[in-house]
């Protein structure tokens, strides 16, 4: 993919989330403004209990969720302006905790409800979704998987029920109440984990209690308001939403399991002459493909052949380091190196094609170290990463790992690694 065109991309994305949080902004303050005396049976002033719970969860969600999207946000508008790309890897956590703080006050049917500017909003965000996903078709990522997960991610985040008064008789309007809140206190959370995920890594959680519980909570607040009138909109994306998953997830879900699950790790011997050409031979493709646009053409030539040419990886094998190959269903996806220090198991490189990222080997890769450093009796693992990789930062973050201090190392021809240290400490009966 071109620079022009990962620019176009980020910028269509940065939009979508900036008109997402704009507009769903000025319409739940007018709702708070106006809802005080107008809109009838809605009015806070009505004196119910109803109005006093919808109107407390609109004020919180608006002051939480305007104080967690200012960080992103000025972010974004710094980038808007110049030639920068905006890392949503690395901010997908933020933006997905924002996104879900405000959605909350977005669920409470409250007087001045302007449902018009909602349904704008949430198009906006939706925009973004797809935008993201053509972003990540183009990358390389999995097509299936990515377009999958965003029709997925969408269909769900329909299917959240807006909190409405009722006039039922008790026990059913207890009961009607308490579905209704819990499925905005459950399904908002959800999706909001959904959509980090989708936004961090190209892929959503297909894991099927999330959908039960959707089917439970959204469908019993459905079923309890049928007497009075039957919220439609949210009945077609609850059966499209469990379609859809009956069609696509359980499939995916069984095939990301079983990825993960099926990664052999073997040994690469160091006497192998071929062994060593095959592990440069990868290492020179993912490092061209991955690193260019990071450190540009010559840096990557030049660090390639110092460090792993088959000449420096015989040698690094004879210091001490230990290089493993990623397998998955008999074929090498990638492959990691490391080397015990005194305080820590040292993470010298962890490299997978592009098209086998997002599969969850890392994780598979990670559990194995712990192993290593936990028969070592070492208590944490430490890497480097470049400050600019911003998609291998938000893995490693999201893997666990913290980040201690900034190293910048002179490798020679006028050539510096900028760089992050992370570590992440071991609890205690991890790897074993």
């Amino acid at each position: 993919m071109t620079e022009q065109r990962k620019l176009l991309f980020n910028r269509l994305e940065i939009v979508g989330f900036f008109l997402y949080f704009i507009i769903l902004f000025v319409e739940r303050l007018l709702a708070l403004i106006f809802s005080v005396h107008g809109g009838g049976e809605y009015a806070l002033s009505a004196g119910n209990n109803f109005n006093t719970i919808a109107y407390s969860v609109t004020a919180a969600s608006l002051a939480i969720g305007t104080a967690l999207a200012v960080r992103p946000c000025l972010e974004m508008g710094k980038c808007l302006f110049t030639s920068r790309i905006f890392s949503f890897e690395t901010r997908s956590l933020d933006l997905a905790v924002a996104v879900s703080a405000i959605l909350f006050g977005g669920m409470m049917h409250t007087g001045f409800t302007l449902a018009g500017m909602q349904f704008a909003a949430y198009g906006c965000l939706i925009a973004a979704f797809v935008v993201r996903a053509v972003e990540l078709c183009f990358s390389g990522r999995d097509k299936y998987l990515t377009i999958v997960s965003v029709v997925y991610l969408t269909l769900f985040s329909m299917t959240i029920p807006v909190a409405y008064i009722s006039f039922m008789e008790m026990p059913l309007l207890a009961l009607f109440f308490t579905a209704e809140f819990l499925a905005v206190i459950a399904l908002v959370p959800i999706f909001g984990y959904m959509m980090y995920l989708f936004i961090s890594e190209g892929v959503t959680n297909f894991s099927p209690a999330f959908p039960a519980v959707m089917l439970v909570l959204s469908g019993l607040t459905v079923g309890l308001k049928w007497t009075e009138e039957v919220n439609t909109f949210v009945l077609i994306f609850v059966a499209l939403t469990v379609l859809c998953y009956l069609a696509f997830g359980i499939a995916i879900y069984r095939r990301v399991k079983s990825r993960s699950e099926a990664l052999d790790i073997t040994d690469l011997d160091g006497s192998d002459d071929d062994a060593l050409k095959t592990i440069s031979s990868m290492a020179s493709e993912i490092w061209h493909e991955h690193y260019e646009p990071i450190l540009g053409r010559a840096q990557v030539d030049y660090m390639v052949e110092r460090f792993l040419s088959p000449a420096a990886i015989k040698e690094q094998v004879g210091e001490g380091y230990s290089y493993r190959f990623a397998v998955a269903k008999g074929r090498k996806v990638g492959f990691f190196a490391y080397y015990p220090r005194e305080d820590a198991l040292y993470l010298s490189k962890i490299y997978l094609y592009r098209t086998e990222r997002g599969k969850g080997y890392s994780r598979v890769i990670l559990d194995y170290l712990k192993e290593v450093a936990a028969a070592s009796s070492l208590p944490a693992i430490e890497l480097n990463v470049n400050k600019h990789n911003d998609r291998s930062i938000a893995v490693y973050e999201k893997l666990g790992f913290t980040r201690l201090r900034e190293e910048k190392i002179d490798i020679g021809q006028g050539f510096y690694m900028d760089d992050y240290v992370y570590r992440l400490t071991i609890e205690k009966g991890e790897g074993k």
